[in-house]
């Protein structure tokens, strides 16, 4: 197997989840950190990897790899030691509602609080932040029952949905979202994954990625 490289940023962003399932996965790699502030996520070099000049990026020998879900599932398919999908038809049914759930009831949402209180690269109509940020709660509703139900956000098991629902959550904490005793005890578990990368854990919105 090729030494996969894993291109993120110096601060935290969703290439994190990527690392996360290559430590989960215990997969050879290496992690080039770039300095969004002096741009090198623009240079021309990376931008051969990824013209949108987006984190994260994954290069496997001469396949290269954009999107973090993308490159996650892609991970997922390299072990055949480790499983973080769900075989059984009901579980993975439920692994994929949740996990579709959190890219379209969670993220687009973060992101659009994100570029009118932080980024503010374009014109934003006004109150968007209010409004995504009013989704997001309501996403909460669920997100919330789930973890009542059951230790992990698809079941009984840890998956990949897991790491994403990690992230969606603490990044969903920057904003003030409240968190039951249930969601709080189920992010600190998480965060004691021998497994865990700690830049998962430092605080920041992920800008400028994929």
């Amino acid at each position: 197997m090729n030494e996969l490289v894993l291109y993120g940023l110096k601060s935290r962003s969703r290439a994190e989840r990527a690392l996360w399932v290559l430590h989960e996965l215990q997969l050879p790699h290496h992690v080039v950190r770039l300095d969004y502030l002096q741009g090198e996520n623009t240079a021309d070099a990376y931008l051969k990897l990824n013209p949108a000049g987006k984190i994260p990026t994954l290069v496997d020998g001469d396949f290269v790899l954009s999107e973090s879900m993308a490159i996650c599932f892609y991970l997922c398919g390299l072990s055949d030691r480790v499983t973080l999908i769900p075989v059984g038809e009901r579980e993975a049914a439920i692994f994929y509602q949740r996990i579709f759930f959190g890219v379209t009831e969670c993220e687009p949402y973060l992101w659009l609080a994100d570029k009118e209180r932080f980024i503010k690269d374009e014109a934003m109509p006004t109150g968007i932040a209010e409004y995504a940020l009013r989704k997001i709660s309501e996403a909460f509703v669920s997100i919330n029952r789930w973890l009542e139900q059951t230790p992990y956000i698809a079941g009984n098991c840890f998956s990949l949905a897991d790491i994403l629902f990690y992230h969606l959550i603490t990044w969903s904490g920057l904003y003030g979202i409240p968190q039951t005793p249930a969601v709080a005890a189920y992010i600190q578990r998480l965060g004691t994954r021998a497994a865990f990368p700690p830049s998962m854990a430092t605080a920041g919105s992920p800008a400028v990625t994929g």
